[in-house]
This record gives C-alpha cells, sequence and structure tokens, in this order.
C-alpha cells in the first residue's frame, strides 16, 4: 500500500469495526512483543467484535462516552485510527471531582507514519475534548514505546505520574 497525502479525519461508524481492528494490529503487536506474558497475540476476530460493540451506539462510536475517528487517505483508505473516552471521578475524601478525556488508543500504519496521520487524529479528540468542557486530555503510553512517547511530547503532552512495577519471581 502507498500512502500518499491528502490525509483527513472522518468519525467511525460501525461499517468500520474490521478496520479499526486491523489498525489496531499494528500497536497489539508491538505490546505483544514487548509484554507477551500480559497482551494476547493480535487476533481480528476477537478484537473486531469489541470494536463493533463500541461503534454499536448509533451506528457511530458517538456516544457520549466513547468516540472514534478514522484517518483516511484520498482514496478513503484507512491508515490510522483514535479511540477516546470520556472518563468522570466523582469527588471522594482524597480527590476533587474530575471529568476528562482520554486519548485510548492510537495507531497508524507505518507507510502512513510522517504524514500527518498521527497529528490529525489527535487533534479530533483536542477538538472533542475542548467541546466538550473538560480542562485535561490524558493517556498512558508504555515506557519502552519510545516512539509514541516522543510523538506525544511534540504535542504538548507532559508526564503527569509515572506507574512503576516490580516483576516478582515465580515459585
Amino acid at each position: 500500500m502507498s500512502v500518499e497525502p491528502p490525509l483527513t479525519v472522518r468519525e467511525a461508524n460501525l461499517d468500520d469495526a474490521a478496520t479499526i481492528a486491523r489498525l489496531s494490529n499494528v500497536v497489539q503487536g508491538l505490546h505483544y512483543g514487548a509484554f507477551p506474558e500480559r497482551f494476547h497475540e493480535p487476533d481480528q476476530a476477537r478484537v473486531e467484535q469489541v470494536y463493533r460493540q463500541m461503534l454499536a451506539s448509533n451506528g457511530t462510536a458517538a456516544t457520549a462516552q466513547t468516540r472514534a475517528w478514522l484517518g483516511v487517505d484520498d482514496n478513503d483508505e484507512a491508515v490510522g485510527y483514535v479511540l477516546a473516552v470520556l472518563r468522570e471521578r466523582p469527588e471522594n475524601a482524597f480527590t476533587k471531582a474530575i471529568r476528562w478525556i482520554e486519548l485510548d488508543q492510537i495507531s497508524v500504519l507505518d507507510d502512513a507514519r510522517g504524514l500527518g496521520a498521527g497529528r490529525l487524529l489527535a487533534a479530533s479528540v483536542v477538538e472533542w475534548a475542548q467541546g466538550s468542557g473538560v480542562e485535561l486530555l490524558e493517556l498512558s503510553v508504555w515506557d519502552f514505546n519510545e516512539g509514541a512517547r516522543a510523538f506525544f511530547s511534540s504535542l504538548g503532552f507532559e508526564p503527569l505520574w509515572h506507574r512503576q512495577s516490580l516483576r516478582l519471581p515465580t515459585s
């Protein structure tokens, strides 16, 4: 596949579930390669069912809580996707109530990297966040994924907190 600009972004719909599942294989394979004890190998059929459920609300992912977009080339071929979730946490004894949007998933095909697809996809999430009246957009990225960390830093994301782990010996 040869990807050529111009690239555009459109909201995902139920018919895009298989496409999103295929695009998610890029990142799923990366995660599986780094942590096979934690992640499953990419499984198109299994993952497609998950995206069908997410996109089933009125035929789009435009629920009050979840939205998804596809980056497409001038032939309407998908080169990437992004999925974001509106999160809410009520006030408790330790923290104030908060609403934020989490950029939950993003993936761009290798051939489309460097053409602006990731930036356009992330901009769709920023636009939704601004329109939703939230003041915080968050995401999580695995420490081993230096490319993603650099990409998100280039968009202005900054580390908010660090999660560390200790692998314990098994008996």
